[in-house]
């Protein structure tokens, strides 16, 4: 596994070391991971966290004391990092529910047809087989119309 390694720490206002930050905020989110996925996943979480960064106002009127970034970052960052990871996988869809909450809809992730021939072959042990049928796809309009078959005669 590859790790996004800088070669000292960051420092982003008061947190010494944004790429642990946001590793560490990963491991919290609800998500499981490939390390590959995972690696992605620290790239995105380190933009996302600098997107906060400009956001972040340290000490808002009102307030005795200023802020923590740390603590600002640590509420909104896990969820922008799941919202990135839902949005990196096509088959997740944000549905509305009947009662009009909002919630997650996981849909079969699709599969490429030349990776599964690509499969076959590999168990096959044969590179072409006659089980293999090539095809290809053609648009809608080029479709040919069936008609409907009528009940069967006794």
């Amino acid at each position: 596994m590859t790790h996004l390694v800088l070669s000292t720490p960051v420092a982003l206002h008061d947190i010494r070391d944004v790429n642990m930050f946001v590793r560490n905020a990963l491991d919290k989110a609800p998500v499981r991971l490939e390390a590959e996925e995972f690696e992605e996943l620290v790239a995105e979480g380190l933009v996302i966290l600098y997107e906060l960064a400009g956001k972040y106002e340290p000490h808002r009127e009102g307030y005795a004391r200023a802020g923590s970034f740390a603590g600002y970052a640590a509420i909104y960052l896990p969820k922008r990092m799941t919202d990135a990871w839902h949005r990196s996988h096509p088959e997740h869809r944000y549905i509305t529910l009947p009662d009009g909450k909002r919630a997650w809809q996981y849909l079969k992730a699709t599969v490429s047809l030349d990776e599964q021939r690509v499969k076959f072959a590999n168990v096959s042990g044969r590179e072409d087989s006659d089980d293999v049928h090539e095809g290809r796809f053609v648009q809608r309009s080029q479709w040919v119309p069936v008609p409907e078959a009528g009940p069967l005669a006794a």
